[in-house]
């Protein structure tokens, strides 16, 4: 008898848990897709630099993020944000080295920072995804 009872809560607590596990998938695959749907996922539309262009500006914009990184304690809120433009402007630097168009490095680039690694909210990734339009349009 008590076993019996003891597979019943178990087999019950395994549904649980496997139903709330569905439920949270679900969940987070709806915010993904509104998410992914927002415009810093598309190819940026619009005329933009030459490639060495690109790269000497990605370069000189890359040093002040450095700088401030530098006097921020590591593991802060502030920091990690820091750190995600400088991956941003870096990766986006080394997809046009590699041979990338402008656009597309942008768009590769910000896929990569908008990874939970980074931890940046909509508005944020907008914004660094807008500065980095910015800076390489021609």
């Amino acid at each position: 008898m008590k076993r019996n009872l003891l597979l019943r809560i178990s087999v019950f607590g395994f549904l649980f848990l496997g139903l709330a596990f569905v439920a949270n998938v679900n969940s987070l695959q709806a915010q993904s897709s509104s998410f992914k749907d927002s415009g810093v996922y598309s190819l940026p539309q619009g005329q933009f630099v030459t490639p060495p262009v690109a790269i000497s500006r990605l370069e000189s914009a890359q040093d002040p993020v450095k700088s401030n990184m530098s006097t921020m304690q590591p593991g802060t809120q502030s920091y990690r944000e820091a750190y995600a433009k400088y991956v941003h402007f870096n990766t986006t630097l080394n997809l046009i080295v590699e041979g990338k168009g402008v656009a597309h490095s942008i768009q590769e680039a910000t896929l990569l920072i908008s990874t939970d690694e980074y931890g940046l909210n909509r508005n944020q990734l907008q914004q660094y995804w807008n500065d980095l339009v910015s800076l390489l349009r021609a």
